[in-house]
């Protein structure tokens, strides 16, 4: 196994209380009836089970909305994991979607020991729409604020106090890459 370097990633920080964040994206384009997943990778950042839920709500071109589906806060994994909510509506009256991320640090410690969320992604009728998401991966901040991104609660530096604000962290992985070798020995007898 051989070490090729080192990723940086950008992800959220919950932390004690339920927040969330969320970013409306225009699907008016879109017709049909289709099925949609809503995803992210989570994981848990301490001793857990931390939650995470997701909520979409799709607004028709008045800006009525046209109802809410959601993943109620569910504990997540201390391995990156993915967490989807799924289904099936006719997009003809669609003309935007809400994206909702929930967040909670089930042991209520001060400070931002919450769950963390990476990457988010929007798939619709097979085909990956995550490109109508802005700043889906969280990279892109201002301030400590992801931009793009609205909030229930401030934001502020990654902190282990008695704070109950979101984060931006870092995160650093080492990649590495297994080589395999297979050698076929053939006999041939006469």
């Amino acid at each position: 196994m051989a070490t090729d370097g080192e990723i940086t990633r950008t992800v959220v920080v919950f932390s004690y209380g339920i927040d969330w964040l969320e970013q409306t994206v225009d699907v008016s384009d879109l017709e049909g009836e289709q099925p949609w997943t809503f995803s992210v990778l989570a994981k848990q950042t301490a001793n857990g089970p931390d939650q995470i839920g997701l909520e979409i709500e799709p607004f028709d071109q008045e800006g009525a909305s046209l109802g809410i589906s959601s993943l109620p806060l569910s504990p997540v994994q201390s391995d990156w994991a993915p967490v989807s909510l799924s289904g099936t509506a006719d997009l003809g009256s669609w003309a935007s979607l809400r994206l909702r991320i929930y967040g909670k640090d089930a042991e209520f410690w001060g400070g931002n020991y919450g769950p963390q969320v990476d990457y988010a992604t929007l798939e619709i009728g097979g085909t990956d729409e995550t490109a109508r998401i802005a700043n889906a991966s969280f990279d892109l901040a201002e301030g400590f604020a992801p931009s793009g991104w609205l909030s229930s609660r401030a934001w502020d530096s990654c902190q282990g106090l008695y704070t109950a604000t979101l984060c931006l962290g870092q995160i650093t992985e080492t990649t590495t890459t297994t080589t395999t070798t297979t050698t076929t020995t053939t006999t041939t007898t006469t």
